[in-house]
């Protein structure tokens, strides 16, 4: 975690990717001693993993993924790849489930106009209109609170100290 005036900076836990890129190079190779039984499952299997190795090492380099939270509001990178948001667009943050990962997702305030239909399909598959890809090395609940906190202090102008992750 890096903080600048008026910025907060964090970073997805190596540990995390480190210990899902084992994992997928561990179904990489039972995938590939499944071709060589003959099978054609592990064609699907090393293929499937063999993404993860991409996802969860490209992870790992420097500057691939990270979330600024600023005075205006917040920037989000994954996989070089990545958004931003106002904190006024944003009716408030709350933790929501994606299969069995917890994400940080958000509402926009009524009168929002972009991306009305992602919009629509994230809200009926997970129950927010936009989540953060990862929880940067935070449980979802404490980076929830956290972006709730710094979103109430700047629609309500405040110019004081910002919170800082429990």
């Amino acid at each position: 975690m890096a903080t600048r005036a008026g910025q907060l900076v964090l970073r997805p836990s190596p540990a995390r990717h480190l210990g899902l890129l084992a994992i997928s190079i561990a179904f990489v190779a039972i995938g590939v001693m499944m071709i060589r039984d003959g099978r054609w499952e592990g064609w699907l299997t090393a293929g499937f993993f063999g993404l993860g190795i991409v996802a969860f090492g490209g992870n790992l380099i420097p500057g691939a993924s990270r979330l600024v939270l600023e005075v205006d509001g917040f920037r989000y990178r994954n996989l070089f790849r990545g958004g931003g948001e106002r904190w006024r667009d944003i009716a408030g943050f709350r933790v929501v489930s994606a299969g069995a990962t917890t994400l940080v997702g958000w509402d926009y305030v009524d009168g929002h106009t972009g991306q009305r239909l992602g919009r629509k399909i994230s809200k009926r598959l997970g129950g927010a209109e936009a989540a953060l890809p990862d929880t940067y090395g935070h449980s979802a609940a404490s980076l929830a609170s956290l972006m709730e906190q710094w979103r109430l202090q700047a629609v309500a102008g405040s110019t004081g100290v910002r919170p800082t992750v429990d």
